[in-house]
């Protein structure tokens, strides 16, 4: 393609510019077209299926931890602390939640309908 401004400024280099790019959109739309043709589309694997969704964990978490219990918690999960610092941490925070609250999130995501419509039905695998 010529990108200079004489070029894009001339009424045919414009034009012949944009029939270039119709051209090489259409051949890419026909390419694609042709690989799902051929091979399909990806079929979703079985972890694709049975991914729990992170807001459900997070709703649970929100709706029993105060405020700054649960930035806290956020900020421990996101920081750049070793896998065993951020273990030992999380165990502590976990340990003053105390055994009612940490059954009460236990049960919110257990129920929770999206956890629940994500289940494989015993028959299904």
């Amino acid at each position: 393609y010529e990108y200079n401004s004489w070029s894009l400024r001339d009424t045919s280099g414009f034009s012949s510019y944009l029939q270039t790019c119709k051209e090489l959109g259409r051949e890419i739309l026909e390419a694609s077209i042709n690989e799902i043709e051929n091979f399909g589309i990806p079929k979703k694997t079985e972890n694709d299926v049975n991914t729990i969704d992170v807001n459900i964990i997070l709703s649970a978490l929100e709706d029993e931890l105060k405020g700054s219990q649960y930035k806290a918690l956020m900020l421990l999960l996101k920081g750049d602390n070793s896998p065993e610092e951020k273990k030992r941490q999380l165990h502590e925070i976990i340990k003053e939640l105390g055994p009612e609250a940490t059954q009460v999130i236990l049960e919110s995501i257990l129920l929770n309908e999206g956890f629940v419509a994500g289940l494989v039905k015993p028959g299904d695998r």
